[in-house]
């Protein structure tokens, strides 16, 4: 049997094309309040959003929840949020939504 990472997944579950994940998971995981800034933020200045990409790349290969929750858990001890917009107003990608969408894509199926 095949092993099934989070990108593929994610893809599956969600029916998008595997050239759209990282933009699908940006838009699922960014802050609720934030969705309309972060998106045209993110048009208008894609590199404001390096460590969020960086970070939906890293967990995109994870194979179970532990691993993904390790590859988070790396990433902020690497990068903790830091300045105003991104902290204070958290116009960023949410750690607790990717946490959220890979438990319910890697949730076995009954």
């Amino acid at each position: 049997m095949d092993t099934v990472n989070f990108r593929l997944a994610c893809c599956k579950s969600l029916g998008c094309p595997a050239e759209r994940f990282e933009q699908m998971v940006f838009d699922y995981c960014l802050h609720e309040h934030a969705r309309g800034l972060g998106r045209l933020v993110f048009r208008l200045n894609p590199s404001f959003f390096e460590w969020d990409i960086q970070l939906i790349r890293a967990v995109a290969d994870a194979s179970d929840m532990k691993e993904l929750e390790m590859e988070v858990s790396d990433y902020f001890y690497r990068r903790p949020v830091t300045g105003f917009v991104h902290r204070k107003l958290r116009v960023r990608v949410s750690a607790k939504r990717i946490l959220s969408l890979a438990n319910t894509v890697f949730k076995p199926r009954a």
